[in-house]
This record gives structure tokens, C-alpha cells and sequence, in this order.
């Protein structure tokens, strides 16, 4: 027997599939149905979206593509919402497994670094750990960001600057001032590195023999839309008679850092001038470049 899928029905009295429905025979009386099938992408009907009257009615042409419409408009957002579950589902679990990696890789530095006394060694083990911290960051602000691609960098650098904190000596404090500026995540990696290794190099050499003082991170806007970040110290500053090993240390330093702002199309300058150190970054984040027709 072919089964009759004619989904409108103009008065349930008289249609034998409705006529005994407790709707239509108690107190809700409803005569006029109309429905549309849900459908899943694998072919398999889920529901249906209807629509209830009491009173009969006819539906045009139109009134039935749009309940249609509507019907595929449901399954749309049905849809959306299973694959966002599925998406959140894979993110935590690449987030899992990510912060496991970038762990293992911070325990095997640790563990080389404790077996060496060689300071340049030492120093470079630090490097590359403070990069490695930037970026471990830089992971937990995008996994709590709405956006993958673009984050807040005045709470980024706020999470920076809370790690290099812990090893600030007695008397030596940390100012910052961050505009809400949004940059790229690899722009932030770039900015998080420099300020790290900024700030590490201060803790080093700036206050000896516990001298107190200041280190001051900024970044903002110029009126060329330019992100600038300023790092400075109040400490002793750079001098010809710092030991040999002491050079080579700011030298790595400073190498990463330029290499850092090379990344992202960024301009370092350094004031060395007594008394402190400074620099600072200039670069135009991704969102602000124009790109046109290259030069014949």
C-alpha cells in the first residue's frame, strides 16, 4: 500500500492520518496542520516543523516553499550547533595535548640547564625557555580567546609579565601600561619575546649588588596606526667593563630580540645612553597593511 506523504492537511476532521487524534478530538481542536520534514545531511528524517491551527485552512504556494525554507533553515542551525560540538570537542583535546608537548619540552630544558655552569650555555638555555613561556602563553590566551587568529595584547603581556615577575629581585618592580591593541598571534609571539628577553636582561644586569629601581613596559598606537612597544630600566646601564661572559649574554639578547621584530616587518632601536637601557618596537599589525598591485 503506498503510504500518502502529502504533508498538508486542510481540516483534521476529515482526514483518516488526524481524525482521531486526542488534539483534534479534545480540548486543543486543532484542524489545520502543515508540515515540513528535517532532514539530516545523511538522508534520515529527524522531525518535522509544523504548523497548527484551529481553524481549517489552505495554504498558497508561497506560504508552503517558505515553510520549507524555514524547515532547511532549522536543519542549518541544527547542523552548525553539532559541528561546533565536535570542533570544541577536537580543541580541548589538541589543547591537551599541545600543553602536554610544550611541558615535556620546558622539563628536558630545565633538566640540560641544571647540568651545566657555563653561562653562555646557561643563558641560551634561559633564551630558549623564555620562548617557550611566551608561546606556552600565548597557547592559553588564544584557547580563551574567541578569535584563533587575533588576541588582546595587553592581557597577553599581562600574563608575560606575571610569569617574569617571579624572578624579580628585592626592590625591583615591573610597571606596565597596555592600550587595547588586537594583533596576530605571531605578532604577539614576537612582542612576548622581546619584552622577555627585555626584562630577563634587566633582572641580569641592570640592578647589581642590590640596587632597586624600575622596569617599565608600554605599548600603544601612533598616529600612523603603528603598535609601539617601549621597553626600558632605570638601571646601570650598558659599560666597557662588564666581564666578557656578561657581552656575549646582552649579545644573544639583543640578537633575539631583533631577530623577533624581523618576523613581523618590525623596527628595534636600542638607546644604550646612561643611565638605563631602552628600546623600542615599532611595527603595523597585519589588519593595517594595504595591499595593492606590485610596481612595474
Amino acid at each position: 500500500m503506498r503510504r500518502d506523504r502529502k504533508p498538508f492537511i486542510k481540516d483534521t476532521t476529515l482526514d483518516h492520518r488526524t481524525s482521531g487524534n486526542p488534539l483534534v478530538t479534545g480540548e486543543e481542536q486543532l484542524r489545520f496542520y502543515a508540515g515540513a520534514p528535517l532532514v539530516a545531511s545523511n538522508g534520515l528524517p529527524i522531525g518535522t516543523l509544523c504548523v497548527l491551527s484551529r481553524e481549517p485552512r489552505e495554504l498558497t504556494a508561497l506560504q508552503r516553499q517558505t515553510l520549507k525554507t524555514l524547515a532547511n533553515q532549522v536543519m542549518t542551525q541544527l547542523e552548525l550547533r553539532r559541528l561546533l560540538r565536535i570542533e570544541e570537542t577536537l580543541r580541548k583535546e589538541i589543547d591537551h595535548r599541545v600543553k602536554n608537548s610544550l611541558q615535556t619540552v620546558q622539563s628536558l630544558i630545565r633538566l640540560y640547564a641544571a647540568k651545566t655552569h657555563d653561562p653562555t650555555a646557561l643563558s641560551a638555555f634561559g633564551a630558549v625557555e623564555r620562548r617557550l613561556d611566551s608561546i606556552i602563553t600565548l597557547h592559553a590566551e588564544l584557547y580563551d580567546s574567541s578569535s584563533v587568529e587575533r588576541l588582546g595584547l595587553g592581557k597577553y603581556l599581562e600574563r608575560v609579565i606575571a610569569l617574569l615577575e617571579q624572578s624579580l629581585p628585592e626592590g625591583v618592580t615591573v610597571e606596565q601600561t597596555v592600550a587595547n591593541i588586537s594583533v596576530s598571534s605571531s605578532e604577539a609571539t614576537a612582542v612576548g619575546v622581546i619584552v622577555s628577553e627585555f626584562v630577563a636582561n634587566s633582572i641580569k644586569h641592570a640592578f647589581p649588588d642590590g640596587r632597586t629601581g624600575q622596569i617599565s613596559i608600554s605599548a600603544s598606537r601612533d598616529n600612523d596606526d603603528h603598535v609601539v612597544v617601549v621597553c626600558k630600566d632605570d638601571g646601570k646601564g650598558l659599560s666597557t667593563d662588564q666581564p666578557e661572559e656578561a657581552d656575549a649574554i646582552v649579545s644573544l639578547g639583543q640578537k633575539i630580540m631583533e631577530a623577533s621584530a624581523a618576523q613581523i616587518g618590525g623596527q628595534l632601536d636600542v638607546d644604550d645612553s646612561l643611565p638605563g637601557y631602552a628600546c623600542t618596537l615599532r611595527f603595523l599589525p597585519v589588519t593595517k597593511i594595504v595591499t595593492g598591485r606590485p610596481a612595474e
